[in-house]
């Protein structure tokens, strides 16, 4: 979510478990540029091993590339835990998650170099299997809005996208086909990071080439470049398999290995291996433009798409940010229990890429961005940001309000993370300048520097509001929308709670007010009240049970994306808890009629259970908002 994107952009992260070996390489400068790194090796050791302790992450690896060559490579902590397996970076494999985007981004413009596909057409033209819905007639997806991000499809379905053995991967099509985000943007209008977009890519590099995806690539993108332990293959080949290293999430403090192994999505990232010495040579050959790359991978470091003209935006694949003021690149990699950064300062001739095999106290492993931060402090030019100069009688007060990320799903289940997410807050102040909370940090101040576009003081950080009222945050693969009233996460949860408190005082009065009821003897209720209770007492088992179930599973945040994955038995038993509740509010809505009409039970009584029906529904409600009910749960 957007808060995880923006977070990397922020402080120093931190990791953990201690330094078991460092492998320097020889060089230590950039004969290309002249760029002197003396010292990089103590700076690399000491940041990465403070790190590691900091925020217990098992182990990582450190690949830094300068002049061609690899400047520095290190390994750090250990692959696993049980083994106390030294993490080695020539050979521990690591999965690098939404890294493998470039590999599939580089598959397909080698294939449209030789003409075999087309960058602004329909891509309904190279998909035999199934069809992308025509939901904006006449502006059709093409391969140009799937490699930028803007493509306008809704964030992805997950349940069931996963598991621990290679036999459950459904054929490539059919899951395309089955799990097709709907439309919900126009192409082309504005940046949403999507991983069905890019697994969309690798199924028409698929279909238009006439080969498997993965050995597409292994032939074209990876063979050429000497990347012998890489892969986007499963199962994984057994010399890859046997060295790859195990990932951690943090469950009650202590480090738990993630069982999440496959997914059905490899050229989005799910799942795909390497190394960091093999990242290193995929470094060195996209900062040199090697011809082995194919043709059109020269444009993957150009920009290709931003939100607006003072801002960074979108290469093919690779993601336009500043370090330190000067132009970069970046690309992240996130798997359950793995967590990778890479960045590629061309200006320099010099590329960074960390992996690390734990979530950490953090939920995202390393900070890269803090490393790269310190060397380009260290050894670069520091330009200064520009000044922040206001706009003269200005004023933001139209700005004023909530906002959410572009990427919170429309449609799918998966919008139950925006429930644990805080949204964005913009205010207005004097002299047209804005404070935000929850972008970075609360209490932000941003001047107006021209009319919509605002600057952080005395940093290169700038967000542009758009005509259509979103804001695009320089550095960020997604914008942020308004969040209507009907839509603000606080609300819901106060009905959450209300609705669960009352379910949980109503589990205890129903049968002990039947207990009391016998034990003095009353007339027994009718067969119709009796089951009224009996519905009632149902409808509360499952509100609190669904809550339950909920809050455990979205208490560790690769656990939760595990639970999603393998559609885990608690997360199935979640969804059909919750799924109850929308037939039982029905249910205990004519009942409660019947109880005030034919007068059962005692005021109070009739009261207490109209609470109930009154709770029911509004957990029903924000369960459907939320799209945790339904047959298909998508």
């Amino acid at each position: 979510m957007f808060k995880q994107v923006i977070a990397r952009f922020a402080a120093v992260g931190t990791a953990a478990l201690a330094l078991v070996g460092i492998v320097p390489a020889a060089a230590s400068a950039d004969p290309a540029s002249g760029v002197p790194l003396d010292g990089l090796d103590s700076l690399v050791s000491g940041y990465v091993t403070d790190a590691l302790f900091a925020n217990d992450v098992p182990g990582a690896a450190v690949s830094v590339v300068a002049g061609g060559q690899v400047v520095y490579s290190g390994g750090f902590g250990v692959a696993d835990i049980a083994a106390a397996e030294a993490v080695d970076p020539e050979r521990t494999g690591f999965l690098i998650g939404s890294q493998t985007k470039l590999f599939t981004a580089q598959a397909a413009l080698r294939l449209v170099g030789e003409g075999v596909l087309d960058l602004d057409a329909d891509v309904n033209d190279h998909l035999g299997d199934f069809q992308i819905d025509d939901a904006y007639p006449g502006r059709p997806v093409t391969l140009r809005h799937l490699l930028t991000h803007t493509a306008g499809f809704d964030d992805d379905n997950l349940i069931g996208s996963g598991g621990t053995d290679a036999a459950e991967i459904p054929d490539f099509a059919e899951r395309m086909a089955a799990v097709q985000p709907e439309r919900v943007r126009p192409p082309g209008e504005t940046v949403t990071y999507s991983n069905y977009g890019y697994s969309l890519i690798g199924y028409l590099v698929q279909s238009a080439s006439g080969v498997p995806y993965d050995r597409y690539v292994a032939d074209n993108v990876l063979a050429p470049l000497g990347m012998n332990r890489t892969t986007v293959s499963m199962p994984y080949p057994a010399t890859i398999g046997e060295t790859l290293a195990t990932g951690y999430s943090i469950d009650m403090g202590h480090n738990d290995p993630v069982e999440l192994a496959y997914a059905d999505t490899p050229a989005a990232g799910a799942g795909p291996v390497s190394t960091s010495a093999d990242m290193a040579r995929y470094m060195i050959a996209a900062l040199g433009a090697d011809p082995r790359m194919g043709p059109g991978a020269e444009e993957m470091l150009r920009p290709q798409y931003t939100e607006d003209a003072s801002l960074p935006g979108m290469g093919f694949g690779w993601e336009q940010i500043l370090i330190g003021g000067h132009p970069a690149w970046f690309k992240g990699g996130d798997f359950p229990g793995f967590h990778g950064t890479m960045f590629l300062l061309p200006e320099y001739g010099i590329g960074l890429h960390i992996v690390a095999n734990g979530d950490g106290y953090s939920g995202g492993g390393i900070d890269g961005f803090g490393l790269a931060r310190q060397i380009a402090d260290r050894y670069l030019p520091s330009p200064a940001p520009p000044t922040a100069a206001a706009t003269p009688d200005a004023d933001a007060t139209a700005y004023e309000g909530w906002y959410h990320s572009s990427r919170t799903s429309q449609n799918s289940f998966y919008k139950v993370k925006a429930l644990f997410e805080r949204p964005i807050r913009v205010r207005a102040t004097d002299g047209g300048g804005i404070v935000t909370d929850g972008i970075w940090a609360d209490g932000i101040a941003w001047v107006q520097v021209a009319p919509g576009h605002f600057q952080r003081p005395g940093t290169w950080d700038r967000l542009v509001f758009g005509e259509d009222g979103t804001i695009a945050l320089s550095g960020a693969t997604e914008v942020l929308e308004r969040t209507g009233p009907l839509e603000h996460p606080y609300p819901h949860m106060a009905l959450l709670a209300a609705a669960v408190l009352t379910a949980l005082t109503a589990l205890v009065w129903l049968p002990l007010a039947a207990l009391i009821r016998r034990r003095r003897g009353m007339p027994s209720p009718s067969r119709t009240a009796r089951a009224a209770r009996l519905t009632a007492w149902t409808a509360c088992a499952s509100t609190v049970g669904s809550v339950v179930l909920l809050v455990a599973l979205a208490a560790v945040p690769s656990q939760f994306q595990v639970a999603l994955a393998t559609a885990s038995v608690p997360l199935l038993a979640m969804l059909i808890l919750a799924s109850l509740t929308v037939p039982a509010s029905v249910a205990l809505a004519g009942f409660t009629a019947a109880a005030w009409s034919r007068g059962w039970w005692s005021r109070r009584g009739r009261l207490g259970y109209t609470a109930v029906t009154v709770a029911t529904m509004a957990f029903a409600a924000v369960a459907m908002i939320y799209n945790m009910t339904g047959p298909s749960f998508t």
